[in-house]
């Protein structure tokens, strides 16, 4: 294994771990481990922070486009990095009418 990959791997962020593992090493995206390398990253620090700025209903403020804060950011951000389908992602809707995204948490 090349040194720069087992240095990735050592990386306390599941994230990265989570693209080595699918997109260089080959592990189907569905796997065991990866389901729970998902599960990693749904509560990772990367994760609550870009969940961070949501309101108490769930919205993500600034509008849809906002430069890396708007919600199309964030949703593609956690798309990106293997945040796992349902959760936060489950359901989302246009809100009143206006430009903006509701994301609401899926949290037992």
């Amino acid at each position: 294994m090349e040194p720069i990959i087992e240095r990735l791997l050592v990386s306390d962020e599941p994230s990265i771990w989570f693209k080595i593992c699918t997109g260089v090493l080959g592990e189907q995206d569905h796997s065991p481990g990866i389901e729970a390398l998902r599960e990693e990253i749904r509560t990772s620090a990367r994760v609550t922070e870009l969940l961070a700025g949501r309101s108490a209903d769930g919205t993500i403020a600034g509008g849809i486009y906002r430069k890396w804060t708007g919600a199309h950011w964030v949703l593609s951000t956690l798309a990106d990095i293997g945040y796992p389908a349902g959760g936060v992602l489950k359901k989302y809707r246009y809100c009143s009418g206006a430009c903006r995204i509701c994301c609401y948490a899926n949290e037992a």
